[in-house]
Protein backbone atom coordinates (compact mmCIF):
# COMPACT_ATOMS: atom_id res chain seq x y z
CA UNK A 1 0.00 0.00 0.00
CA UNK A 2 1.68 3.28 -0.95
CA UNK A 3 1.27 6.88 0.88
CA UNK A 4 1.21 10.17 0.12
CA UNK A 5 1.47 13.63 2.71
CA UNK A 6 1.01 17.18 2.30
CA UNK A 7 2.52 19.45 4.59
CA UNK A 8 0.55 22.56 5.97
CA UNK A 9 2.00 25.92 5.01
CA UNK A 10 1.80 27.94 7.93
CA UNK A 11 2.27 24.93 10.89
CA UNK A 12 3.73 22.64 8.58
CA UNK A 13 1.96 20.43 9.68
CA UNK A 14 2.11 16.80 8.38
CA UNK A 15 -0.89 14.93 7.04
CA UNK A 16 -0.47 11.12 5.72
CA UNK A 17 -3.20 9.79 3.08
CA UNK A 18 -2.96 5.55 2.52
CA UNK A 19 -3.57 5.43 -1.45
CA UNK A 20 -6.97 6.81 -2.97
CA UNK A 21 -8.27 8.31 0.22
CA UNK A 22 -8.82 12.13 0.65
CA UNK A 23 -9.18 11.20 4.49
CA UNK A 24 -5.50 11.76 6.65
CA UNK A 25 -4.59 8.57 8.14
CA UNK A 26 -1.80 10.51 10.14
CA UNK A 27 -1.92 13.76 11.33
CA UNK A 28 1.39 15.30 12.62
CA UNK A 29 1.00 18.89 14.32
CA UNK A 30 4.64 18.34 14.92
CA UNK A 31 7.50 15.24 16.05
CA UNK A 32 6.13 12.53 17.95
CA UNK A 33 8.20 13.91 21.61
CA UNK A 34 6.22 17.80 20.47
CA UNK A 35 9.06 19.26 19.63
CA UNK A 36 8.37 21.58 16.42
CA UNK A 37 8.72 21.27 13.03
CA UNK A 38 11.48 23.47 12.41
CA UNK A 39 10.57 24.00 8.71
CA UNK A 40 8.71 22.44 6.25
CA UNK A 41 12.03 20.48 5.27
CA UNK A 42 12.16 18.63 8.35
CA UNK A 43 8.45 18.01 8.41
CA UNK A 44 8.80 16.68 4.52
CA UNK A 45 11.89 14.62 5.76
CA UNK A 46 9.63 12.78 8.53
CA UNK A 47 6.43 12.46 6.53
CA UNK A 48 9.28 10.41 4.31
CA UNK A 49 10.82 8.74 6.76
CA UNK A 50 7.37 7.69 8.62
CA UNK A 51 6.18 6.65 4.90
CA UNK A 52 9.21 4.52 4.30
CA UNK A 53 8.74 2.78 7.63
CA UNK A 54 5.46 1.96 7.20
CA UNK A 55 5.96 0.36 3.62
CA UNK A 56 9.76 -1.22 3.94
CA UNK A 57 10.01 -3.67 6.89
CA UNK A 58 13.42 -3.35 7.13
CA UNK A 59 13.29 0.73 7.37
CA UNK A 60 13.52 2.01 10.92
CA UNK A 61 10.75 4.13 12.60
CA UNK A 62 10.62 8.06 11.81
CA UNK A 63 12.43 10.10 14.76
CA UNK A 64 10.99 10.70 17.65
CA UNK A 65 12.26 14.37 17.46
CA UNK A 66 15.00 16.62 15.47
CA UNK A 67 18.60 15.06 16.08
CA UNK A 68 17.29 12.11 16.90
CA UNK A 69 17.65 8.57 14.77
CA UNK A 70 15.06 6.70 14.02
CA UNK A 71 14.85 3.43 15.94
CA UNK A 72 15.21 -0.02 14.54
CA UNK A 73 12.41 -2.30 14.33
CA UNK A 74 12.27 -5.47 16.44
CA UNK A 75 13.79 -8.63 14.36
CA UNK A 76 11.58 -11.37 14.03
CA UNK A 77 13.58 -13.30 16.85
CA UNK A 78 12.99 -10.21 19.11
CA UNK A 79 9.15 -10.31 18.75
CA UNK A 80 9.48 -14.14 19.68
CA UNK A 81 11.56 -13.25 22.81
CA UNK A 82 8.86 -10.32 24.10
CA UNK A 83 5.90 -12.73 23.30
CA UNK A 84 7.80 -15.20 25.69
CA UNK A 85 8.76 -12.56 28.40
CA UNK A 86 5.03 -11.31 27.84
CA UNK A 87 3.61 -14.70 28.45
CA UNK A 88 5.95 -15.72 31.66
CA UNK A 89 4.90 -12.01 33.05
CA UNK A 90 1.13 -12.97 32.36
CA UNK A 91 1.29 -16.33 34.45
CA UNK A 92 -0.07 -16.66 37.87
CA UNK A 93 1.81 -18.13 40.72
Amino acid sequence: MSHTYTIEQDTHAVRIFQDGSEVASIFQPDYPNTAPWGNAEAASTWAELYIASVEDENAPYAPAGPGILGEAKPTPEEIEEMKAQRQLENQTP
